[in-house]
Order: C-alpha cells, then structure tokens, then sequence
C-alpha cells in the first residue's frame, strides 16, 4: 500500500486516459462506439464509469488517484477471493505479482490491469478441477464475459477455458456458464452501440489494426508464443524484477517437467494457457509503455509455478522460491527507499496537458470543440469540449483504413476553435495550421493553437487568463 501511494501520479499513459474520457462519455448518456471512434473492448470504460459516477470529481489528480487506488482495491478483492478458493498459498505468488507489475503499468486503470487477475482465477479454477455446481457455472460465466469484453487478445485462451469446461462437464452447468456470460454481456450491450461496436472493435481491428500491430505471420506468433519462457530468460534487460521473473520461469519450467511426468494432459494445458497468454508481445525486454502487454502472462506464471510446487510436493523445488523471495525483498527496500515528490510528479507528467485544459476551460464557450493529434486525451475530459470529429486518438495505422484520413482531414477543415498538434501524423494540414493563432508554454514554443478569429475576439479578462496559465501568443 506504501509503494501504491508513492506512486499513484506516475506514469502518463493515454489509454488509461482514454478510458477515463469514453467512461465519462458514457455518464453524459452517449453509448460507446455510436459517435466517437474506439477500437478497444467496451468494460474497462463502463468500470470507469462507474468509478466516475461514485467518486465525483473536476480534479485530474484526483481522477488519476480514484481510479489507479480502485485498481489496487480490485486486486486485493480477487487476492481475497483467490485465498478463499485456493487457500493461503496465494500469499506468495501475491506479494511477488504485486511487487514487480508496477514495471509493467500494472498500478494503471487499463484493461490489463482489470483482467490480470480475473483470467488467473478462472485458469486455476480451470486447473485445480473444482467441484462445480451451478452457481460457481454462472459466476465462471460472468468472469470470462468480463475477461472477453475487457480485452480482445484474451480470446482465444477463453475460448480454450469455455471448450474445456464443456467437455469436462457435459450437463446443464455448462448452459449455467452461458446464462452467466449472457446476463453480463445483456448488461454491457445496454450502453453500446452495437453495429458500431462490430465496426470499430471487431471489423477495424481484424482487418487493419492486427495486421499493423503484428509484425510477423500469425503462424511464427503461434510458435514464438510457445518458445516465450525460453526466450524471455535470454532478454537482456538487467532490472531487478526482470531477474525474479527470469527466476519465476526456471522454476516453472523445471516443476512443469517434473508433474508432466505425472499428468503430461494436466501440463499440455497449462502450458496452452501460458501459450495463448502471449500473442501480442515480442520484444521481452521491454517494460512499462513497450512491454505492458505483458504483464498478464507474467501473472499466470508467477501463479502457476506456486501451484506447480504444491502438487509436485519436491522439497529441493521449493527451497528454490527463497531465490526470488531474497530479490524480492531488495525490490521492496529499493522501493519503499526511493524518493519521489507528488510535486514533481505532477510537474513532469500533467502540469502541461493541466494547464493547456484549464487555458481551454476558462476561454472556451458551449459550441466550441477541439482536435488533438495524436493522442493528448485528457483535455478532453478537464475542458468538457466536445470532440472534433469522431477521433479522440490518431495514429498512423489509421490513415490505412479507408475514410478515416478524409475524415480527419475534414475535421481539420472544419476548423475546431482550439488545437493540440503533438503530430499531425503525416496528414496534409499544415493549409489549415495558418488560420491558427500558436502559442507558447512557459517561453518553449507549444503545440497549443486557437483559432484566430476566436482568439481576436475574446474578451481582454478572458486572454489574460490564458496567460495566467503560462500560454503567451506566438509568431509560428
């Protein structure tokens, strides 16, 4: 809880933002996928929804804070439930898991954040052969429609889990499972746009996203998936909660060996689950921004190796687990040790995007919009100004499915009363930057603009609270 606090303000990450944007959207009455563009599953905006609409605030700071410390409360309600079903050797795999994700932005509100631990409660679950009745069926129902609906790369492992369930069961259970998942997916379905939906996160994201976001034919992903415990002990990243994962994979590659003399079926699956885990990331020594993809099979490792050890029951294999507790205890001492000021947390990661919101808020008037490019979301949720368009992010990729460079284009041309242009992402628009009064951020040249005849016409007590927040009009 110590190492949450001081770290709650970092880092900046705009998809944790675009789900606090789209969440509001969705308290403003709006459904998801029906106006404004989104390639990414709609439940981690509807938990944002629901964290905004208990946790009222205008604040940044507290929006960041309400939402990464509910992160931390979710965990430790799945922690508790895990401990409950599973027993108290969960402790272990516990401490570990939440000590080293922070290096994967494991502390953020994302998708994987929220899924990390529900998918490793419905593996064990998977594994461990619970006795089933009914209500554990639509509980397990509810789980892998949550699982499903927050991120789209978990697919094909759920698919795997639901397959396995039905063949083990072969009676009404597996109609309870179903039920279940139809009862949260009825729920969700409420607040989307559903033609949208297909579009945006189905139809996009297959035909063009994947084939960007993939750099190697699916079957080399398919076999790299299965090679990545091998690989990811070479990777040649030196951090100290990369070496107790490398630690984590040795342990579990040696206790697989040893209960697949026992069980080979038992071992096949879990290493399918490992397998499918990781379908998206291929530069291991990645971390934090590059490598959060990550973080759920490193959850499903760490858990899985812990459960490997009890069954196999080898006293020299658990003596090893005092090898990563002893790194362990170095990364909570460097931890708990490290300085860091809220102050300068804030200073480096939000004053600038905090004050360019609030030069917005304090000129801006009820028809006014803005256009941000490539991917600086949070304005839009401190000002309250609508979209320009339908795209809150755009990025390269974009301009290769077809309307949505012109559309991008149009809005430009419709000339929005403010902009922020980190990058135009190589779109034609530097006709349309002319029309645009530019201005500067503490004396540094920024991507700030308004619209001139806007900024002619503002009232002088109006521009003099731009330059309150450190904008001064600029010569570009």
């Amino acid at each position: 809880m110590e190492i949450q606090q001081r770290w709650w303000l970092r880092p900046n990450f705009v998809d944790e933002q675009d789900n606090f944007v789209l969440g509001n959207s969705v308290l403003e009455g709006e459904k998801l996928y029906q106006n404004i563009f989104s390639h990414h599953q709609p439940a981690s905006y509807l938990v944002s929804a629901l964290v905004q609409n208990t946790l009222k605030t205008n604040n940044i700071l507290m929006l960041i804070k309400y939402h990464r410390f509910f992160v931390f409360g979710w965990s430790m309600g799945w922690w508790l439930l895990m401990i409950l079903c599973f027993g108290g050797w969960i402790f272990g795999p516990m401490i570990i898991l939440e000590t080293v994700k922070i290096i994967y932005l494991g502390n953020l509100f994302l998708a994987e954040s929220l899924v990390l631990l529900p998918i490793i409660f419905v593996g064990l679950w998977l594994i461990d052969n619970k006795n089933n009745n009914y209500g554990s069926a639509f509980l397990l129902g509810i789980i892998t429609a949550f699982c499903g609906l927050t991120l789209a790369p978990l697919w094909p492992v759920l698919i795997l889990v639901i397959v396995t369930f039905w063949w083990r069961w072969k009676d009404k259970r597996i109609v309870a499972m179903i039920i279940g998942a139809l009862f949260l997916i009825g729920l969700i379905a409420s607040k989307v746009d559903i033609l949208g939906y297909f579009e945006n996160a189905i139809y996009i994201n297959k035909n063009y996203y994947l084939s960007i976001a993939s750099k190697i034919p699916l079957s080399k992903t398919l076999i790299f998936s299965f090679l990545t415990p091998f690989l990811y002990i070479i990777n040649q990243n030196k951090m100290m909660e990369i070496l107790i994962i490398k630690i984590m994979v040795g342990i579990f590659l040696i206790a697989e060996l040893i209960y697949g003399k026992k069980n080979w079926k038992g071992a096949l699956q879990i290493y399918l689950i490992l397998a499918l885990l990781n379908l998206r990331n291929f530069e291991l020594e990645r971390t934090h921004y590059g490598g959060f993809h990550l973080m759920i099979w490193i959850g499903w490792l760490i858990l899985i190796s812990f459960w490997l050890i009890r069954k196999i029951n080898t006293k020299h294999l658990r003596l090893l687990i005092l090898f990563p507790a002893i790194v362990l205890l170095m990364i909570i001492n460097k931890q708990i040790r490290e300085k860091n000021d809220l102050i300068d947390d804030f200073e480096i990661y939000y004053s600038r995007i905090f004050n360019m919101s609030q030069a917005i808020k304090v000129s801006a008037t009820e028809n006014d919009r803005l256009l941000s490019m490539p991917d600086e979301v949070l304005g839009y949720w401190k000002t309250g100004v609508k979209v320009a368009g339908k795209y809150l992010f755009f990025y390269k990729w974009m301009e290769t499915v077809p309307g949505m460079r012109q559309e991008q284009i149009n809005s430009f041309s419709s000339l929005p009363e403010y902009l922020i242009l980190k990058s135009s992402e190589g779109l034609p628009v530097e006709q349309y930057l002319t029309k645009y009064q530019r201005f500067s951020y503490r004396g540094e040249k920024m991507e700030f603009y308004i619209e001139k005849n806007k900024w002619k016409k503002m009232e002088e007590k109006v521009k003099e609270k731009v330059v309150y927040y450190g904008f001064e009009a600029i010569d570009d």
